[in-house]
C-alpha cells in the first residue's frame, strides 16, 4: 500500500460492537481509521463508541486499505442505522437490519487444570484422604475382587 509523506496509513478495523442484546452477542462493525501502524489503529478503534472496550477479543481484524476503500467505509458507516441510533428506541426501528448481522460469542475455552477444580478436601468416612486421585484409583481395584 502507498503511504503519504507523513507516514499516515489507512486501515479497516473490524471490531465487536456492543448494545445488541447482552454480553453473549456482538455486531461485527468495520471502522475506517487513519494511523501510523496497525496496533495503533486497533487501539484507536477500541476507544471508539459502540465497541466492546473491555472485551479480551474486541478487535476481530485489522488490515491496511487504500484511501478510496477508507472513504467507502466512512460513507457506509454514515448511513448504517447501527451507528446512527442514539437510543434503544431508534435502534429498534431498524431491528431487522441490525439484528440480522448480530453474531453470538464463542464460549471461552477453560484452560484451568484439574488441580484448580479439586481444592475440596476428600473424606472416606471421617478420615481425610491426602491424595484423592491415587486413592480413587486404588478404590477401583479394590472393588474388582
Amino acid at each position: 500500500m502507498r503511504k503519504n509523506l507523513t507516514g499516515i496509513k489507512f486501515f479497516a478495523v473490524t471490531a465487536r460492537g456492543g448494545h445488541v442484546g447482552g454480553t453473549k452477542f456482538y455486531y461485527p462493525a468495520t471502522f475506517g481509521v487513519k494511523s501510523t501502524s496497525a496496533s495503533e489503529a486497533a487501539a484507536i478503534t477500541r476507544a471508539l463508541g459502540r465497541v466492546k472496550h473491555h472485551h479480551k477479543h474486541a478487535i476481530i481484524s485489522c488490515r491496511e486499505v487504500t484511501r478510496d476503500e477508507y472513504l467507502q467505509i466512512i460513507k457506509a458507516n454514515s448511513v448504517n442505522p447501527y451507528f446512527n441510533a442514539e437510543n434503544k428506541q431508534q435502534q429498534d426501528l431498524y431491528a431487522d437490519e441490525i439484528y440480522s448481522l448480530v453474531c453470538e460469542e464463542e464460549p471461552e475455552p477453560d484452560y484451568r487444570t484439574d488441580d484448580a477444580f479439586s481444592k475440596k478436601s476428600v473424606y472416606a468416612g471421617k478420615n481425610k484422604i491426602r491424595k484423592p486421585k491415587s486413592w480413587g484409583r486404588m478404590m477401583e481395584y479394590d472393588d474388582v475382587d
